[in-house]
């Protein structure tokens, strides 16, 4: 695998699952809005449908206009908001 897409693997692997623990522990100003915005851009500027098979992503789901950035990626990457 090319060094670059080992990294944005791993970025996303922190990424997101750093989002998670913030939000279960009620800490969710320690999310970085800016760098999910940022991640979210590059993940929708490739050929993500690779990454959507069970045990990776779901299909993309809804998020409401007015969503975090966050939620947002969250929704990308196929999680449910509700």
């Amino acid at each position: 695998m090319p060094a670059p897409m080992a990294a944005l693997i791993h970025l996303t692997e922190i990424l997101v699952h750093g989002t998670d623990i913030a939000v279960v522990i009620g800490r969710q100003h320690l999310i970085d809005e800016d760098f999910c915005q940022q991640l979210l851009t590059t993940m929708q500027s490739m050929d993500f449908s690779v990454f959507r098979r069970p045990g990776m992503f779901a299909d993309q789901q809804p998020a409401p206009e007015n969503a975090s950035n966050h939620h947002r990626l969250l929704a990308f990457l196929g999680r449910h908001l509700d």
